[in-house]
């Protein structure tokens, strides 16, 4: 029983290791098993209740098993029937959980072509069979479930615990590496607020409200954007935003262009707070159906703005093609060397270089913040400095915002 119950569980991990890509690749020598692969993988739900419910008639038949193996024993007079039960179940319990179900999963999940290649077929048919009944047990567990209301705050598996899991997956190969990044992205997310990937006020490309319309034409050509901010005397009076699409019909009508006024052509900005969560940020620029958020402080000053590109870079992953590193915001030079983006988090780098500084005596987020801080003014282009056998020399300053440093082992 325990070889069955290990079957049924090997075959759970190696089934649900694979994906549709995968199954095709491995398996287009052979049309039958991948026919069989391919019903499991379109029926997900039916194959998970089924072996869950075989496992535990499994389970069931052993305990049974034992408890008859332990009245027996008990008639020869050798110890008492709980003693002996109890004892047996201290043995067989464990070898079932160890032998039945980890070890198989472990060895299904690095060798699960192999294991799939001959447990999809007697899979799928037991599934089948099994289903009806699984399928009843399932319902009724989700209506039960249902009726109990839960508070967020008692709700059974938290963030950590998911990104515990997915280390857990990735480690035994059952969660590929760009799934594994996926997965502590979204709950990251939950952390991470928008302070920590704005566009700073500097750099933000915007335009006055009573621009014309050669002069929004320009800056659109040159910024490549399709919505810029308009303000009013200064960036903390932001109106809204102009959408380049707008402009396709007064380029069309020379009469229209000719009255062009910039203020009848804005949308309303969409406003947030620098302290609010990216993963709330994407929830409100899906309802909003908007790609620009205009970033403040606690003030009502602008801070900078923040675009749905941003976020979701932040959570899957930088959106740019693979094997090119030019914009990295860090990039090694050779073995002692750095280049490194203004906007870097300091804390990243004083990991990297392992820099001695007590947590309370950091005053800055980014290493720029950090290069400000022990030049006592705005740094310009050359300035350099040494700091723990390391020397620091700022490479580009644009609009007094530090855009690259060099980071040179003494």
């Amino acid at each position: 029983m325990i070889a069955v119950s290990a079957f049924f569980s090997a075959a759970e991990a190696s089934f649900y290791s694979m994906d549709r890509d995968t199954v095709n690749s491995n398996f287009k020598d052979n049309p039958l098993v991948l026919r069989y692969c391919t019903l499991i993988l379109d029926h997900p739900r039916r194959i998970m209740v089924s072996i869950i419910l075989f496992n535990i008639i499994i389970n069931t038949g052993v305990i049974i098993l034992v408890v008859l193996f332990s009245y027996r024993l008990s008639l020869t007079g050798l110890a008492g029937f709980g003693a002996i039960t109890l004892l047996s179940l201290l043995i067989f319990i464990p070898s079932m959980i160890f032998f039945g179900d980890i070890l198989p999963k472990i060895f299904a999940a690095k060798h699960n072509i192999l294991f799939s290649r001959f447990s999809a077929i007697p899979i799928y048919w037991t599934s089948v069979l099994l289903f009806p009944v699984a399928e009843f047990f399932s319902e009724l567990i989700r209506i039960l479930i249902e009726k109990i209301k839960f508070r967020d705050k008692e709700s059974g598996i938290s963030g950590e615990d998911i990104e515990h899991l997915a280390e857990i997956g990735h480690e035994v190969g059952a969660i590929k590496d760009d799934e594994h990044e996926l997965i502590s992205g979204i709950v990251s997310s939950k952390k991470t607020i928008v302070r920590e990937i704005i566009i700073p006020r500097v750099d933000m490309i915007a335009l006055p409200i009573n621009s014309g319309i050669e002069e929004v034409i320009r800056v659109i050509n040159k910024s490549l954007h399709s919505r810029i901010p308009v303000y009013q005397d200064d960036l903390d009076n932001i109106r809204g935003i102009l959408f380049a699409k707008d402009l396709l019909p007064l380029l069309k009508n020379p009469e229209i262009s000719a009255n062009f006024r910039l203020d009848q052509t804005i949308k309303p900005a969409f406003f947030v707070p620098s302290t609010k969560k990216i993963g709330d940020l994407l929830r409100e620029f899906q309802e909003k159906k908007t790609h620009l958020a205009i970033v403040v402080d606690e003030y009502g000053g602008t801070m900078g703005l923040v675009t749905l590109e941003d976020v979701i870079e932040e959570i899957i992953g930088e959106m740019r093609e693979q094997g090119t590193d030019e914009d990295s915001p860090v990039k090694k030079l050779n073995e002692n060397s750095l280049l490194c983006d203004g906007l870097v988090p300091f804390d990243e780098i004083k990991q990297t270089l392992n820099l001695q500084i007590e947590e309370e005596k950091i005053e800055y987020d980014t290493i720029g913040g950090f290069v400000y801080y022990n030049s006592g003014e705005i740094p310009k282009e050359g300035f350099t400095f040494s700091f723990q056998g390391y020397r620091f020399i700022v490479k580009q300053v644009i609009n007094r915002r530090i855009k690259k440093i060099l980071i040179e082992k003494e």
